[in-house]
């Protein structure tokens, strides 16, 4: 595929023909997939990494300089450094790059001014919003958003189960409408559950600060980071507690960390993960450690192709 349209995709700029041929060339072609996948590190890394560039030539040049740090044929120093950056993210990044680098389905629909984003497949699907934010939606979940979103209000429309993290802007409060409730936020990564077939609406706080409210407005209660909140408006009913925020959402997002392990036992996670057995042809110590991430719900080879950037060893593997 070629790289500028790769980036015209990633950037929201294609059209639906040149979207659709992104999606039937990715669905044929595992190659393409990989290639995605690895236009998509490059992506995330450029938004956390000023370049003091804009445009193409800021992606280029993120892109040059990831293929020269992951590069086989650079020197082990420079591999050590990227893993070093790429690795050591805090667990909001964590979970957003994981999901940026490994998810590669989405369902885009324009019906006038409203956009809707659907994700049917069990892989979490990474949406960027036009101030930046970001929302990562689970299988089965819709999030829509009015095409003048950031010019007046942000504020969207969700059913189903998303991780959001928000772009502060004091002087716009970010909305999330439900069928049962709404909550309000400037600028906070929290997580909502309001799907239709369901009485209440769960939201999970993991930093920052958001109210819950009913649909008219009324303040129903205010969140602390590591809270929870499940609120029945049918019944008029609410509970909130503490509880282990950023555990919980890394296990319902697919997302397995691993740090400074054997890699023996990184290698075996792996394998009763997907059913697999990996085989290398390297001499591998049993007090090398590693810190690795995944998301189980990524393709296996996808996953071993990280196992191999972040431990220096080459792996195959077959499934049982």
């Amino acid at each position: 595929m070629d790289d500028n349209l790769i980036i015209d995709y990633l950037e929201g700029r294609t059209t639906p023909e040149e979207e659709k041929e992104i999606l039937n060339n990715i669905s044929a072609s595992a190659e393409d997939r990989r290639h995605l996948a690895d236009m998509k590190a490059v992506h995330h890394w450029l938004s956390i990494d000023d370049t003091g560039l804009s445009g193409e030539k800021s992606f280029v040049k993120a892109r040059d300089s990831l293929n020269r740090a992951i590069s086989k044929k650079e020197s082990q120093k420079h591999q050590r450094k990227f893993v070093k950056i790429f690795w050591t993210f805090s667990v909001a990044a964590c979970l957003l790059v994981i999901i940026a680098v490994f998810s590669l389905n989405r369902k885009h629909i324009l019906n006038g001014n409203i956009a809707s984003f659907c994700n049917p497949d069990s892989v979490v699907m990474r949406l960027d919003l036009p101030d930046g934010s970001i929302v990562c939606l689970r299988e089965g979940t819709t999030l829509s958003y009015n095409n003048k979103y950031d010019i007046k209000k942000r504020e969207v429309w969700l059913n189903g189960e998303a991780f959001f993290d928000i772009t502060k802007n004091s002087g716009k409060p970010f909305i999330v409408k439900t069928e049962k409730a709404m909550v309000i936020v400037h600028g906070t990564v929290f997580n909502v559950k309001a799907t239709g077939h369901e009485q209440e609406i769960e939201t999970i706080l993991a930093s920052g600060s958001v109210s819950l409210r009913n649909t008219r407005g009324k303040n129903i209660v205010e969140l602390k980071p590591g809270q929870q909140a499940i609120f029945n408006p049918h019944k008029d009913y609410l509970e909130v507690k503490q509880i282990p925020a950023w555990n919980i959402l890394l296990d319902r997002y697919h997302v397995v960390m691993i740090s400074e392990a054997p890699i023996l036992e990184v290698i075996d996670i792996i394998q009763k993960t997907y059913h697999t057995q990996l085989e290398t042809n390297d001499e591998i110590s049993e007090n090398q450690l590693i810190t690795f991430k995944f998301q189980k719900s990524a393709a296996l080879g996808d996953v071993v192709e990280m196992l191999e950037l972040v431990s220096g060893h080459e792996f195959t593997f077959s499934s049982d």
